[in-house]
């Protein structure tokens, strides 16, 4: 009966344990998902502004972008 009883607490005790990692574990998951997309949405906003960049050299006139060559080897 004793012996009935220590095994019921011990089965309860280590349900608990199980519980408790399962929701670490969970929640470490989720921290890395929103590092992830924290990284993504840095790199979407990095590419957004080489395609600025790109665009506005794009359109730049062939004498302008002498120009502005000149400039910067000069700095």
């Amino acid at each position: 009966m004793l012996l009935n009883k220590l095994w019921a607490y011990l089965a309860g005790f280590g349900a608990l344990i199980a519980g408790i990692l399962a929701a670490w574990g969970i929640a470490k998951r989720s921290g890395v998902k929103e590092e992830q997309a924290a990284e993504t949405e840095k790199a979407l906003e990095q590419a957004k502004e080489a395609n600025a960049i790109d665009t506005e050299v794009h359109n730049l006139s062939q004498s302008e972008l002498d120009k502005r060559l000149r400039n910067s080897q000069r700095d």
